[in-house]
């Protein structure tokens, strides 16, 4: 009998330390359980670090993310910058960045014409959703190239970056815009080398992570150290190697400045003032 208490007494005292969570919001740049794999290496250290339950979440899309982050389901998030430039305002703590750039890149199959932009007159465009930071940047990139949307290029929203790589190599559409991350994480390499990469001078920075206002400041400058133990971890490296996001670095006001454009289109998009 005293065995059976003693063993109810460390189960209980066990799931007292891990009662906390902490729910970490991703960007739904591509499926669910892919981005729970992803950063199963992120989970798994801050969960033995701060002897927390942590976990991943994501959306069905872009807007009902950024509407989950706006709501408070999230602890920590990871979003895109233009993004991450509202939640701002809104009062969530900035934490990094991803050390890396958010480059436009429209990819195109190598046997296709098409060899510069300006080449996509009467094409399908795939683009991960419309609310995409890159989306919205990809349509300024195409109108500068002498596209019109909807007269001579029309766009297909297809809801994530991997979709919309899969659908060029598909032959659904002619082309896609998405960014360097996106491929560094495309399962099948084989299939990729069919791509054509055709470049833009549109960049910008790489996915904010942010924490909800409503953790203690304690509790965020312990996570950040945590980021950035996990940086320096064997575990880390492997993390920042096979996504392609090189590390982290703080969020500067530059970066801030450099969204202005793209956050008021951003805006408009959504709906807001």
């Amino acid at each position: 009998m005293k065995l059976i208490k003693l063993i109810l007494l460390f189960s209980f005292f066990s799931i007292f330390c891990v009662a906390d969570s902490l729910k970490i919001g991703v960007t739904p740049y591509t499926n669910a359980l892919k981005i729970i794999k992803i950063y199963k290496p992120l989970t798994d250290f801050l969960t033995k670090e701060l002897n927390t339950n942590v976990e991943v979440y994501t959306s069905s899309n872009y807007k009902k993310f950024y509407e989950d982050v706006e709501s408070g389901d999230f602890d920590l998030i990871v979003t895109s910058p233009h993004f991450g430039a509202l939640h701002i305002q809104n009062g969530f703590i900035p934490i990094y960045r991803y050390n890396t750039s958010l480059d436009l890149l429209i990819i195109v199959l190598k046997d296709s014409p098409y060899k510069k932009i300006s080449d996509l007159k009467n094409t399908t465009i795939a683009t991960p959703d419309y609310l995409a930071a890159l989306n919205i940047g990809g349509v300024k990139t195409l109108l500068d190239n002498g596209l019109i949307e909807g007269e001579n290029f029309k766009l297909e929203d297809l809801g994530s970056h991997t979709s919309a790589i899969k659908s060029v190599l598909l032959k659904t559409t002619d082309a896609s815009i998405t960014t360097y991350s996106p491929l560094k994480q495309f399962s099948d390499k084989e299939l990729l080398k069919k791509i054509r990469i055709l470049e833009s001078d549109f960049k910008m920075p790489h996915l904010f992570t942010l924490a909800n206002p409503k953790l203690n400041k304690n509790k965020i400058n312990q996570i950040k150290e945590k980021l950035k133990k996990f940086e320096k971890s064997s575990e880390g490296n492997i993390f920042f190697e096979k996504t392609g996001y090189k590390g982290y670095i703080n969020i500067s006001k530059e970066d801030i400045e450099s969204l202005l454009t793209v956050s008021k289109d951003t805006k408009k998009y959504l709906g807001i003032k």
